[in-house]
């Protein structure tokens, strides 16, 4: 790829652009980047184009002041925008960290008809997003983070995509996972690019964590044959947070201890 396409959203986090505009130019080995930014507070509008005139670089940049928060819908508005013009798209974050080949190592691993993200896993339950397992670098993943993603732009030309419940309009990440893998049966899988996430309480995951769980039980009801494969463990943890989500959390403390011990007896 000559030229590659980089889509972020900014909110909360206005001053984190320039260090994201340091870093994508410290990337080697990937070809020209187009930085796709659509920022979801108006209010920030002047103070990131001033960001973007000064520390740019080499990045090509174009910006798209929404009107409104539409949340992570913003990179998929985008995405569809430029599919004609890019087979593929790279989905960043605004709190990311990233090594000088992040991007270089994702378009390497890109196939058409495919995901992939650093941040994968598999879930080990129906009912609760957070009991998940980390996928290795190639392996499958029923989940891809959209922070350090490779994406073929296709997914982004169906207008289905656009149809997600409202009530988890905020939860696009699980949906777009969910679209890939199930209506359109494509690959998704864990990359091997190297990203690091900062911590600084300013997270959008942390007003939707519950709603991630739920999400994934009415996806799950549409079909969506994650989870496939639990243990009698993982099953009985399954129905102990059906029942009450206070108790799951004691009971999924003592199956860890109990898990922790066995494999240290076991050496």
């Amino acid at each position: 790829m000559t030229e590659i396409a980089v889509i972020m959203c900014t909110y909360k986090r206005p001053e984190r652009l320039r260090r994201t505009l340091e870093l994508l130019n410290n990337q080697t080995g990937c070809g020209q980047i187009c930085l796709y930014v659509w920022n979801n507070e108006p209010k920030h509008r002047s103070s990131i184009a001033k960001t973007v005139d000064k520390y740019r670089g080499n990045v090509r940049v174009k910006i798209h002041n929404s009107a409104k928060n539409v949340g992570g819908f913003g990179r998929f508005y985008y995405a569809k925008e430029i599919s004609d013009r890019f087979p593929a798209v790279i989905f960043i974050d605004d709190d990311i960290e990233m090594a000088d080949n992040a991007l270089a190592t994702l378009v390497s691993e890109y196939k058409p008809h495919s995901i992939a993200s650093f941040h994968a896993f598999k879930f080990i339950s129906k009912c609760n997003y957070h009991r998940r397992v980390a996928a290795r670098a190639g392996d499958r993943a029923d989940y891809c983070g959209t922070g350090g993603m490779i994406c073929d732009s296709r997914i982004f030309t169906e207008e289905n995509l656009f149809n997600c419940p409202r009530e988890y309009w905020f939860v696009e990440d699980l949906w777009l996972c969910y679209y890939a893998a199930h209506i359109m049966h494509w690959s998704v899988r864990a990359s091997a690019a190297k990203f690091y996430c900062i911590e600084d309480g300013k997270n959008q995951f942390n007003g939707v964590a519950d709603k991630k769980s739920l999400f994934l039980q009415y996806l799950i009801r549409q079909g969506w044959g994650v989870a496939s494969r639990r243990s009698t463990v993982s099953k009985c943890l399954d129905l102990i947070y059906r029942l009450s989500p206070k108790a799951y959390r004691l009971a999924a403390v003592v199956a860890t201890k109990i898990r922790n011990r066995y494999e240290k007896t076991c050496g």
